[in-house]
């Protein structure tokens, strides 16, 4: 871990969003052939920002923050909702690798059709997202805490990437920190402290240091 990445990073899921329009094409990023958020998601993700603004004071300004979004529609649309000022939009994590090479006909056989397409795994997204924690994004954005909302697919590759793999899958607008900051004020070199906020408009408001779980 750079020794100035983020104190804390907060990692947000998109709220509800809309089923593909008709007539999208399969494939690609999870979540990118998706609509907006429909008018629950466009409420969680009002009534998320509320509830961070609530810890804003003692968890973001001393040091700042930045907020950064994934492209897709969803996730742009819950980072300005929540309210907490500018957003930036963030690597599109999602993304499926790029085209093979194209194989002249009858170079393979038919069973190998499918060669030529975009290929996408666990292990390239897990392999992006441990990229973007190092880079400006993150490890190099110079502020205290950065605030992410990513899709489900990119929140689960970080989870895996800083703690283990889990079934445990977040709502919608739910909130998964992490911190670098010990209990007894030390700042150590790795996000080695975890806090998992289900619908965080039915929480207490404010920040519960308490809150924060060791990550074994």
């Amino acid at each position: 871990m750079h020794p100035e990445a983020p104190i804390r990073l907060i990692l947000i899921r998109p709220g509800t969003s809309a089923p593909p329009a008709s007539g999208t094409p399969p494939g690609g990023p999870l979540g990118a052939s998706l609509g907006g958020l429909t008018p629950a998601g466009r409420a969680q993700a009002r009534a998320c920002g509320r509830w961070l603004r609530s810890v804003a004071v003692p968890l973001f300004t001393a040091g700042g923050f930045s907020v950064v979004s994934s492209p897709a529609r969803q996730a742009q649309e819950t980072a300005e909702l929540l309210g907490l000022g500018p957003w930036k939009p963030s690597a599109d994590l999602s993304r499926p690798p790029a085209r093979g090479p194209s194989f002249a006909a009858g170079a393979y056989p038919s069973s190998a059709a499918a060669a030529d397409l975009p290929r996408w795994t666990p292990a390239d997204l897990r392999e992006r997202v441990a990229a973007w924690l190092a880079g400006p994004e993150v490890a190099g954005a110079s502020v205290a805490a950065v605030v992410a909302v990513c899709p489900l697919d990119v929140l689960l590759a970080v989870r895996s990437v800083l703690e283990s793999d889990s079934p445990w899958r977040p709502g919608h607008c739910d909130v998964l920190a992490y911190s670098r900051l010990s209990p007894d004020g030390e700042v150590v070199d790795r996000y080695r402290w975890r806090v998992w906020v289900s619908q965080p408009w039915s929480a207490p408001p404010g920040w519960n240091e308490k809150l924060w779980q060791p990550i074994d």
